[in-house]
């Protein structure tokens, strides 16, 4: 499966794609909203992962665009940091899971995206 990564810290796409990668997903790595529809006007993907930090940009409108126009496209967001307030406006927004990225090493990510994948998860978050 192919799975988008926006993230404007290139440094974290990195991460991430190999993170990616080595769980045996195909990923395309973008830093903004702009590159992200561009991608999926040319490329379908699996799933969309959204940092929310982002520095120019909203990642809980990015959410909210993708649902609408991608209603059964996954989106899952990604953060360092997240609030409650953040983690509801992110489900409203249409995200499925929340991700913690201290959490990317540890196994539970790539096993949680493939469920969301593959349309087997549920709204949950997941931290280390």
């Amino acid at each position: 499966p192919t799975v988008a990564v926006v993230d404007d810290s290139r440094a974290v796409r990195q991460l991430l794609a190999a993170t990616l990668a080595s769980g045996g997903f195909e990923v395309e790595a973008v830093g903004d909203r702009s590159e992200l529809f561009a991608l999926l006007e040319s490329r379908t993907v699996q799933a969309v992962v959204l940092d929310f930090h982002l520095y120019d940009d909203d990642g809980v409108s990015i959410a909210a665009a993708l649902t609408d126009r991608y209603p059964e496209l996954p989106v899952v967001r990604l953060s360092g940091v997240a609030g409650e307030d953040e983690k509801e406006a992110a489900r409203k927004a249409g995200v499925r899971q929340v991700f913690d990225k201290s959490g990317l090493g540890d196994g539970a990510f790539l096993e949680s995206l493939r469920r969301v994948v593959s349309g087997d998860a549920v709204v949950e978050e997941v931290t280390p």
